[in-house]
């Protein structure tokens, strides 16, 4: 009993904290028409060429790995399918949305239809510009 305690305790503690962070305030100020376009986050602008095969692959590990529990290509989930998003969205905006999911949910309006289709809200995965920036390269390799 004792032994399961001690993985039962920090499990649950483990779980707190990750699912944490949801409760942060968010602005409600309108958003401007830049934030519109291109989310809200920390990307501005996004320099594209062809398809970077390195980066796409990398990208696609991230995906399997951590926004697949959500997302898929062609199928939704507890989020919309994705195989097309590239075609539909900016490129700072899908990282914007990668980076900093909770404000733009909450805030743009467009991500706001998507929660109320899904009745869930994306959660902060922690990643970074780079595997952002990796993800994009293999969404538009995946975009038909």
């Amino acid at each position: 009993m004792r032994l399961l305690r001690l993985f039962i305790l920090p499990l649950f503690v483990f779980i707190l904290i990750a699912c944490g962070g949801q409760d942060r305030k968010v602005s409600d100020e309108p958003l401007t028409d830049r934030q519109i376009k291109y989310g809200i986050g920390p990307i501005d602008s996004v320099k594209l060429g062809s398809i970077d095969a390195q980066m796409a692959n990398r990208g696609e590990r991230i995906f399997r790995s951590v926004c697949m529990k959500c997302h898929t290509l062609d199928q939704a989930v507890l989020g919309p399918p994705l195989r097309d998003v590239t075609n539909r969205r900016a490129p700072e905006f899908i990282m914007n949305v990668i980076l900093n999911p909770q404000d733009n949910v909450m805030r743009h309006p467009e991500l706001q239809k998507y929660h109320k289709i899904y009745n869930n809200y994306m959660t902060d995965q922690g990643l970074d510009s780079t595997a952002a920036r990796a993800i994009l390269e293999y969404l538009r390799r995946e975009a038909p």
